[in-house]
Formats: structure tokens, sequence, C-alpha cells
């Protein structure tokens, strides 16, 4: 269980600092974009027959960019997603634990309980429980498990 854990919270690191990754080259996109179309503008006011598409550009460069925020934006709320995932994933794993603990506490008592009950009182009480529809099979499974007929 441990070296499960373990291998979550890793993929859970590594996932991180890939999106970590991933944002700040998304974070750059605009400001990159931006230099890229303003040295293409100037190629093109330097030739006489590429000042006609100027207006063009700029407009298009501007569609562009502001796509590429909603975007950012999009990115930054699934991120938002992803962390809270993260929270109720290890809120899940806290629980997990939790419930591992009891199934531990209850194989322990039964058996000790199994140990000391000379007069065949866990022998009933086996049976009673087992006579619950809903018991039936944990009783079943418990038998097997702890190596009974």
């Amino acid at each position: 269980m441990v070296n499960q854990e373990i291998d979550i919270i890793q993929t859970n690191l590594d996932t991180t600092k890939r999106m970590i990754n991933i944002f700040n080259f998304v974070d750059d996109l605009p400001k990159v974009f931006r230099q890229e179309m303003d040295e293409l503008i100037d190629k093109l006011t330097l030739s006489d027959s590429g000042s006609q598409y100027v207006k063009y550009i700029e407009a298009w460069q501007s569609d562009f960019e502001h796509e590429l925020h909603r975007k950012v934006g999009e990115l930054t709320i699934l991120n938002r997603e992803v962390r809270e995932n993260m929270k109720f994933t290890a809120m899940l794993r806290e629980k997990a634990f939790q419930f591992e603990l009891v199934q531990e506490y209850i194989r322990l008592f039964m058996e000790i309980f199994e140990e000391e009950s000379k007069d065949g009182a866990y022998e009933r009480a086996v049976v009673r429980i087992a006579s619950n529809p809903r018991m039936k099979q944990l009783a079943e499974q418990q038998k097997l498990y702890t190596g009974g007929d």
C-alpha cells in the first residue's frame, strides 16, 4: 500500500511538473506571437507590395492573440479543476486508509475473539452474522480469509 501511495504521489508530482512547463510555454505564447508578427509586419512595410497586407495581418494578429488569451484562461480553469481533483483524491486516500484501519481492527478482534472463545461463542456469532443476507458474503469471505471451512 505504501509503495502504491508513493507511486501515486510521484505520478502526481511528474504530472504537475509537466503541467507547469506547459503553462509556462502557453503563458509565453502571446508575447512570442506578438514578436513574430511585429517582425513580419516590419518586413512587409519595408516592401512596397507588402503594405497592403498590414491591416489584414494586424487584425488577424489581434484575433489570434485574443484566442490565445482565452485558451490560457481555459487552461487556468483546467488547472484549478485538476487541483480540486487532487484534493478529492487525497481525501479518498485518507478515507481508504481509515477504512483499512477499521478492517484491521475487525480482523484482529475476530482473531482474538476466536482464540478466546472456548464455549463456541465465536462460531455462534459467525452463524448469526451469516444468516443476515447482506452479511452472508462477507462472512463467507472471512471464512476463506481465515482458512475456515
